[in-house]
């Protein structure tokens, strides 16, 4: 008997169809945001919940950086975040 391997990937939709077939990398260099980030947003392992928006004034880097990569994002796309990354 054989064993099987079983992968499943979610992913945020709404993002990856607006990729239209273009790579990650060539949509992070024009939008100038890191990778990892979007990478992170597409493969719905980072929330873009996770730093509401009352962190925005907060003088962490790490979360100005995050905050503006999903604003950045939605901008680029020529849509709202909330549309982008819907809580369901």
């Amino acid at each position: 008997m054989k064993d099987l391997l079983v992968q499943s990937r979610l992913r945020n939709l709404q993002l990856w169809d607006c990729l239209a077939g273009r790579s990650v990398a060539e949509v992070c260099q024009e939008i100038n945001v890191q990778q990892s980030i979007f990478g992170g947003l597409l493969n719905l392992k980072i929330s873009p919940k996770a730093f509401p928006p009352r962190y925005k004034r907060s003088k962490n880097p790490a979360r100005l950086v995050y905050r503006k990569a999903v604003t950045d994002i939605a901008k680029y796309f020529r849509m709202l975040p909330e549309d982008l990354f819907p809580e369901s």
